[in-house]
């Protein structure tokens, strides 16, 4: 993949700052998912096969990765920045490094789990990244993704929708809906599953399609 220096200069800048603070971050997030997070986790999972794999991409602090794991599923924990999967490690959770941007992610897996990751990753890259996550989901493998949603001062993580391998397909197509921050992100079609409490302009969608 051929990835302009200006792009992997901020992409450089972003990592030696997680690097720096990722102690101070473990610090201050809950030991669990909030429960719309839990929600979609579960969606994804109810899609897997029982005992399933699911790649996680930027596992941070571990947390979700622990919520996944207790409904009975497999988890390779990955993260970018290896000071997070030092903390992890502290408590005898393992993860290998991989930068979703620049590594392959191999595969196949059974889903394919990226909470707050898709913002850190160039619009140019969008696509590319979401082609790779399309090579690495097994038949009828789901995706799901997650933004930071920011209202006022508040800002909380949201789920986006679940996504099956043949949405992921056309978006990594490019096109209008690889623009934005990519179709498994800003732009979910498919059938509602309701408003999130509290975020009246946020929606969680979902859409299978099988591989």
């Amino acid at each position: 993949m051929n990835i302009p220096a200006p792009v992997l200069d901020s992409m450089q800048r972003t990592l030696r700052s997680y690097e720096a603070s990722a102690r101070d971050y473990d610090a201050i997030v809950a030991d669990h998912p909030p429960p719309e997070i839990e929600d979609a986790l579960r969606r994804m999972v109810a899609c897997m096969p029982a005992g399933g794999s699911v790649l996680e991409v930027g596992s941070g602090t571990g947390r979700d990765a622990d919520f996944v794991e207790s409904l009975g599923v497999i988890v390779r924990r990955t993260d970018a920045t290896q000071a997070f999967l030092d903390l992890q490690a502290e408590r005898g959770k393992q993860g290998a490094l991989l930068n979703v941007v620049t590594d392959p992610l191999g595969g196949p897996f059974d889903a394919i789990l990226a909470m707050a990751v898709l913002i850190h990753v160039d619009r140019a890259q969008i696509a590319p990244v979401l082609r790779k996550v399309f090579d690495a989901l097994a038949p009828g493998g789901v995706f799901l993704a997650g933004h930071a949603h920011r209202r006022g001062r508040d800002q909380r993580r949201l789920p986006d929708r679940v996504l099956g391998p043949g949405p992921v397909r056309r978006a990594a197509r490019g096109g209008r809906a690889a623009t934005g921050l990519g179709a498994a992100v800003d732009r979910p079609r498919g059938r509602a599953l309701g408003q999130l409490p509290g975020l009246p302009s946020a929606r969680m969608k979902t859409t299978y399609t099988p591989r």
